[in-house]
C-alpha cells in the first residue's frame, strides 16, 4: 500500500478541481487495498500515473452497472495503461480501412462480448497484462464482427489462423499489393507474407479475447514476423517463428517495442498482483535502506522479496545498485551473477543485462592474467545460451577486443574475430553483428585496419555463402554480401575497386536469378 501511494500524483490529486470531479472513483479506489495493489503491480516505468488514473476514472463513470466496476476492474485498468498518454490511432495501408475503436468502445466491446460468452476467454478473469495484449487490437468494429462469423477455435488453436493465410510469394519477391483495403477478409481471400499472416492471426485472436502479439526478428532467412499467443493463462506459445527464439513485439502499455522474452517473463506467476505487490513493497523499503547506506538491511529485505517472487526484475536491479554503491567484492559480484543466470536462464532479455553488468563490475576486479580467460569462457557461455539474441555476445566480444586493442595486439584481435566467425558465423544475424564489431575495433590498430575487409570477406565465403536457390536464405546471403562490400568501400584502397565492382555484379545477378526463381 505504501509503495502504491508513493507512485500516485500527489500534487495533481491535491488540486480540488481534479479531485472533486473524480471523487467517487477515488473513494472506490482507496476503499480496498487490493485495488491499489492491482494498480501498483501493473504500473511500469513508462506509465504516466496521472494519465492512468484519469483514464480509469473515465471508464469508471461510463459504467452504469456498479457491480461491473469490480468485475471488470482489470479490463478498465488495462485500457487506462494503454491510453495514459495521447494514443495515435493505428492506420491501415489503404485509405479505405475502417477506423479502430476508441478506448470506451473497446471497454464496451470486451465487456459485452464477455458477458454474452462470445470470447474464447473471459475478460473478467484475465490479468491486467494479459488484457493489455487483448485490448490493443488494431482492427475496426466491422472486422471484429467478421472474425466472429468466420474464425473459430479455442485459444489452444489460435496459432492455426497464422497458417490459414496462404503465403503469397509475389508479394514477398515483387511487392505485389493484392488488397482493395488492408482488412482481415482481404488478407484471408488473397493471402500474404509473414507480416500479413501475423497481423491476421494476432488480431483475430485478440478479437476473441486471446492475448496475442506480432513478433518480428531476423534469422538465417532474413527478417520475419510471427505470432505469439496464450493457449492458456500465464503460458505463451509461438507459431510460424521458423526457429527464431526471440524477437521484438510492440508493448502497447509501454508504447514501444520490447523483447518478446520480457512479455513472456511478465506472465510468470511471480508477476501476479498478490505476489508482486508484497515484492515491490520490500523493494521500496530496500531502496530506502540503500539511501541510508544500510546495505545489510537492504540485502536482507531483497532476500525476503526473492522468497515471494524472485522473477521480479526490480529485485535484482536494486541488488545491483546495493552492490555497486557498497563497493562489493569480486566474490559478491560473482555470487550475484550466478543467481541471476540461474533464475533467468530462459529469459535472454535479463541475461543480456547481466552480461553487461558482469563486464562492468566483475571484469575490472579480476587480476589481469584472469581477464582474457573470463572473456573467452563468457563468449562460449553466452553463445551457447543466447546465440544472436539481444546483443549479449557482441558485448563480451567488444570487451575482449577492447582489451587487446589497448595492448596494440593486432594479431590477437584478428585471431579473436577469426575464432568468433568460425564458431558462430553460421548464425547470419550474429555474423552481421560481428562485422560491425570487427570494423569498430579492428580499425583502431593501423596495421590491422587494411586487413579487416579481406578478413571479413574470407569469413563470408567460409561461413555464409552457399549458392542456395532458396529465395529467403539467398536474399539474406546477398544482404550480408552488401555489408561486406560496404566494408571494402569504407576501408579498402584503390586496389579493391575492381573487386567491389565484381561483387556488385554478383549481387545484381544473384538477386535477379533468385527473384525469377521465386516467381
Amino acid at each position: 500500500l505504501n509503495a502504491s501511494l508513493t507512485q500516485l500524483p500527489v500534487k495533481k490529486m491535491s488540486d480540488p478541481s481534479w479531485r472533486e470531479e473524480k471523487e467517487e472513483f477515488l473513494q472506490w479506489l482507496f476503499a480496498d487495498p487490493r485495488r491499489l495493489g492491482l494498480l501498483m503491480s501493473s504500473l511500469r516505468a513508462e506509465d504516466e500515473v496521472e494519465g492512468v488514473l484519469t483514464r480509469w476514472a473515465e471508464l469508471f463513470y461510463v459504467e452504469n452497472e456498479p457491480e461491473f466496476h469490480e468485475k471488470y476492474a482489470s479490463l478498465a485498468l488495462a485500457l487506462a495503461l494503454i491510453y495514459d498518454r495521447p494514443r495515435a490511432v493505428p492506420k491501415g495501408e489503404e485509405e479505405g480501412t475502417f477506423p479502430t475503436l476508441g478506448m470506451v468502445e473497446r471497454y464496451d466491446y470486451f465487456k459485452q462480448a464477455s458477458e454474452k460468452g462470445r470470447l474464447s476467454t473471459s475478460a473478467a478473469k484475465l490479468s491486467v497484462r494479459e488484457l493489455v495484449h487483448v485490448c490493443d487490437l488494431n482492427i475496426s468494429k466491422e472486422e471484429i464482427e467478421w472474425v466472429h462469423k468466420n474464425v473459430s477455435g479455442s485459444a489452444k488453436k489460435a496459432g492455426a489462423q497464422y497458417s490459414e493465410i496462404v503465403y503469397l510469394m509475389e508479394r514477398a519477391a515483387a511487392g505485389l499489393n493484392p488488397y482493395e483495403s488492408y482488412i482481415l477478409s482481404e488478407i484471408k481471400k488473397h493471402g500474404g507474407i509473414c507480416g500479413d499472416q501475423a497481423h491476421y492471426s494476432s488480431n483475430s485472436a485478440k478479437a476473441r479475447g486471446i492475448p496475442a502479439v506480432t513478433v518480428v526478428g531476423t534469422g538465417d532467412r532474413g527478417p520475419h514476423a510471427w505470432l505469439a499467443f496464450m493457449p492458456k493463462s500465464r503460458e505463451w506459445a509461438t507459431h510460424g517463428n521458423q526457429g527464431i527464439t526471440n524477437g521484438k513485439a510492440y508493448d502497447s502499455q509501454r508504447g514501444k517495442r520490447v523483447s518478446s522474452r520480457l512479455i513472456r517473463l511478465e506472465s510468470h506467476r511471480d508477476y501476479e498482483p498478490e505476489r508482486r505487490g508484497p515484492v515491490l513493497a520490500r523493494v521500496a523499503m530496500a531502496r530506502k535502506a540503500l539511501a541510508l547506506k544500510k546495505y545489510e538491511t537492504a540485502l536482507t529485505l531483497l532476500d525476503e522479496a526473492k522468497k515471494l517472487g524472485r522473477h521480479n526484475v526490480e529485485i535484482w536491479r536494486t541488488e545491483n545498485d546495493v552492490l555497486r554503491t557498497s563497493k562489493a567484492s569480486a566474490e559478491q559480484w560473482g555470487a550475484f551473477f550466478r543467481k541471476v543466470e540461474k533464475t533467468f536462464e530462459d529469459y535472454s532479455n535479463v541475461l543480456e543485462w547481466a552480461v553487461r553488468l558482469k563486464m562492468n563490475h566483475l571484469f575490472a576486479k579480476l587480476p589481469e592474467e584472469e581477464r582474457m580467460k573470463l572473456l573467452d569462457r563468457e563468449i562460449r557461455r553466452v553463445a551457447r545460451k543466447l546465440g544472436s539474441e539481444e546483443s549479449a555476445l557482441i558485448s563480451v566480444v567488444d570487451r575482449a577486443a577492447t582489451t587487446l586493442v589497448k595492448e596494440n595486439d593486432g594479431e590477437a584481435v584478428k585471431a579473436l574475430y577469426r575464432k568468433c566467425f568460425r564458431r558462430y558465423g553460421e548464425d547470419l544475424e550474429l555474423f552481421t553483428k560481428l562485422i560491425d564489431s570487427y570494423v569498430k575495433n579492428g580499425t583502431k590498430i593501423p596495421s590491422l585496419k587494411v586487413e579487416v575487409p579481406g578478413e571479413i570477406h574470407k569469413a563470408y565465403k567460409r561461413n555464409v555463402e552457399t549458392g542456395t536457390k532458396e529465395y529467403f536464405r539467398a536474399k539474406m546471403e546477398v544482404s550480408v554480401l552488401r555489408k561486406v562490400i560496404g566494408v571494402y568501400r569504407r576501408l579498402g584502397g584503390e586496389e579493391d575497386e575492381a573487386l567491389i565492382a565484381k561483387l556488385n555484379k554478383t549481387v545484381t545477378r544473384r538477386m535477379s536469378k533468385i527473384t525469377r526463381g521465386a516467381l
